[in-house]
């Protein structure tokens, strides 16, 4: 009711499309799939095929029937946690990641029967599933690290202010250029949890300090709902550059064109490094 979008029901590829890269959108926890609209279409305007996931008890569900599964309070961290021990704050996740991680299982396999052969034939033949991207925001961010270590064919790994498991970061699980954002406000909390996994990264991991930006800057809600947030940056604003941003990386990385910190160094308000242990 409050935003036009800009996107189609059920559209046919455009002729020209013969094979393209997924992306996953793996959602905060107590978010919806659809508060990320403005980058799912981006991303899809520039031929990518996205999928945001919802993920029921982690997100607010809506099923087709109208039916709704509410986040389960079992997953909102206790006062004080997210403040550390980091340790504690890892084995309190342990129980949603696993979840998170079976339900974008699900969807990919979904998609490669519908790859494979669509009942209807939008997407037989269409998707190239041997190299396919994923963005995690919170929460999401963590299911999406799992994922990524867990599944050789994601190639393109990034996430706003949620950073993967333990054993993933210390171990080195994931040898992929990745793309770690986070809010100005919230790195010099999260800092030591940031150098455990670029410390000991294999690949590139680019670094984003992100000023004037809040926790739910990349997504819809703080445009939508403007009196409920209260972050420094216009919400148009912060939406525009996280386009910029994500689509960036996963051009990048999924392409092979262009370089994220060269072709961003003009936006201010970012703050991107390239971190290798070569």
């Amino acid at each position: 009711q409050k935003v036009l979008g800009h996107s189609f029901s059920r559209p046919a590829f455009h002729p020209s499309v013969q094979n393209t890269n997924l992306i996953l959108i793996a959602p905060g926890r107590g978010t919806e799939r659809f508060l990320y609209t403005t980058l799912s279409e981006d991303l899809a305007s520039h031929g990518f095929v996205v999928v945001s996931v919802d993920m029921p008890l982690i997100g607010y569900t809506i099923f087709g029937d109208g039916s709704i599964v509410k986040p389960s309070t079992d997953f909102q961290p206790p006062p004080g946690m997210m403040g550390g021990p980091y340790e504690k704050v890892d084995k309190f996740f342990e129980a949603p990641t696993t979840m998170g991680v079976l339900d974008l299982q699900f969807v990919y396999e979904q998609l490669k029967d519908l790859n494979k052969a669509d009942p209807n034939q939008r997407f037989t033949g269409k998707l190239n599933l041997d190299a396919i991207g994923i963005f995690g925001h919170s929460l999401g961010g963590r299911i999406a690290g799992q994922y990524t270590s867990d599944n050789k064919y994601v190639k393109a790994y990034a996430a706003m202010e949620g950073i993967p498991p333990r054993a993933v970061r210390y171990k080195g699980l994931i040898n992929i250029p990745t793309a770690m954002l986070c809010s100005k406000g919230t790195f010099p909390y999260a800092e030591e949890n940031y150098n455990s996994f670029l410390e000991n990264a294999p690949s590139p991991v680019y670094l984003v300090i992100m000023n004037q930006f809040g926790h739910n800057s990349v997504t819809d809600n703080p445009y939508i709902y403007p009196e409920s947030f209260g972050y420094d940056i216009d919400p148009q604003l912060a939406l525009e550059i996280s386009r910029k941003l994500i689509t960036g990386y996963f051009v990048m990385q999924l392409r092979g064109v262009g370089e994220l910190k060269q072709d961003l160094k003009d936006i201010e308000q970012l703050i991107i490094t390239k971190n290798t242990n070569e």
